[in-house]
């Protein structure tokens, strides 16, 4: 069984929880998930089916976007609500304007530089960064580069303060809710975060667990989404069957036969048929095999 099975996560639930629960209802080994999420987050969350498990690098590399909802006076070490209290602020001398947090988000907009909560899975020196912090240990971490497309206000009830971001990999949402605080001058922490798009897939492709867990094996199956699909916006390339024997048994394909009208990027490798084969990179006048269908 290969393909997409997009869930719509509930609160409390692990990602890892997720994978559990689909692999029960379809009985199918091989299942994995793209893009993690929090338990105390709710969304997009694709769950990989069969060969579609090793398309998770290729549906990573996509914009994501967040609803995302803080409160401004208190942060905690998780930079949620989840999280133990480390600092709290009288707000009742505080007057944050609309305008003062329109400009901030504008500030917090385009390529930056974020500093990653000690509360996630990165590692450091090969331990995870949130066991270190499980011990009490708190390291400067390396600000790393992110892209974050769309930052807007879409209500603000001092001192909640709810945004729309639409962000590359690699971002944490909890930071931006840090760094937003810190633009305003006080304390903030995440109270609530839903992601709505993720791997190409919208929140209304999603399906929650009750609904599935409410139908039988076929009427899952039928939601499941083709493998092809998240893929269509690499061009497609079709070979016909003597390279493509080559290509799938490791070949690095140089004839000008097979790469003619190719340049350096990601193709659908498509037999001449109509039968999708798999992804492949042409690099260096060579076509390489990266994922097989």
């Amino acid at each position: 069984m290969d393909g997409i099975l997009v869930i719509d996560k509930a609160e409390g639930l692990t990602s890892f929880d997720v994978v559990a629960k689909v692999r029960r209802l379809l009985r199918e080994k091989k299942c994995g998930h793209t893009g993690t999420l929090d338990p105390m987050a709710t969304g997009v969350l694709p769950v990989l089916l069969g060969s579609a498990t090793k398309l998770s690098p290729y549906l990573m590399d996509t914009k994501k976007e967040y609803l995302a909802t803080m409160v401004l006076g208190q942060s905690t070490d998780t930079l949620d609500r989840t999280g133990q209290v480390t600092e709290e602020a009288d707000l009742s001398g505080h007057r944050i304007s609309r305008e003062q947090v329109v400009a901030a988000l504008a500030d917090l907009t385009g390529d930056i530089l974020q500093e990653p909560p000690m509360y996630s899975a990165l590692k450091k020196d090969g331990v995870r960064l949130y066991d270190l912090a499980r011990q009490g240990v708190t390291l400067e971490l390396e600000k790393r580069p992110v892209t974050i497309y769309e930052l807007e206000l879409t209500d603000y009830s001092f001192p909640s303060i709810s945004f729309r971001a639409v962000t590359s990999k690699g971002t944490y949402v909890r930071s931006l809710v840090r760094d937003l605080a810190r633009a305003l001058g006080v304390p903030g922490t995440m109270t609530a975060l839903r992601r709505t798009l993720t791997g190409g897939f919208p929140i209304e492709a999603a399906h929650r667990l009750d609904e599935l867990e409410a139908l039988d094996r076929e009427g899952i199956i039928g939601r499941i989404i083709q493998v092809e699909q998240p893929l269509l916006h690499y061009p497609e390339h079709q070979l016909a069957q003597e390279y493509l024997r080559l290509l799938t048994n490791g070949v690095r394909l140089k004839d000008p036969g097979a790469t003619a009208g190719l340049t350096e990027g990601l193709y659908r490798i498509k037999s001449t048929e109509g039968e999708l084969i798999g992804l492949a990179e042409y690099k260096d006048r060579e076509l390489v095999l990266s994922w097989r269908a």
